[in-house]
């Protein structure tokens, strides 16, 4: 599936009726789902922090996390430099948008199991 094609389908499953599809769309829904406790997750799945060094420019900051509800998950990117980017279908796409190389990147932590109906 193209990325277009991707952007449309989360727009038009997560939008409200009187919202307009682009860029600060997705935005602004990262922001919302991660700071105000969307009824979906947002977890961090993958973080880096770096010490620039500098003490006028900070730390720099890299993050992945993926957003899921009980049939849908993407993946999201926030950086020092280059903001929030996504929604990704895919994690090595997400890896790729903060430039590296999915083929030696550590993969996603393992899904947690869900413990039957009367489990101890």
């Amino acid at each position: 599936m193209s990325n277009d094609d991707f952007h449309r389908i989360f727009f038009e499953r997560y939008a409200e009726q009187d919202e307009t599809l682009d860029e600060g769309w997705f935005e602004a829904f990262f922001e919302k789902a991660f700071r105000s406790g969307h009824p979906a997750e947002m977890d961090i799945e993958w973080d880096n922090e770096t010490d620039s060094g500098n003490f006028a420019s900070g730390d720099e900051s890299e993050r992945i996390f993926s957003f899921s509800d009980e049939e849908f998950v993407t993946y999201w990117t926030q950086s020092s430099f280059n903001g929030v980017q996504g929604p990704f279908e895919k994690y090595d796409e997400a890896v790729e948008a903060l430039g590296y190389d999915s083929a030696s990147f550590p993969p996603p932590p393992p899904e947690p199991e869900e413990d039957g109906e009367g489990a101890d």
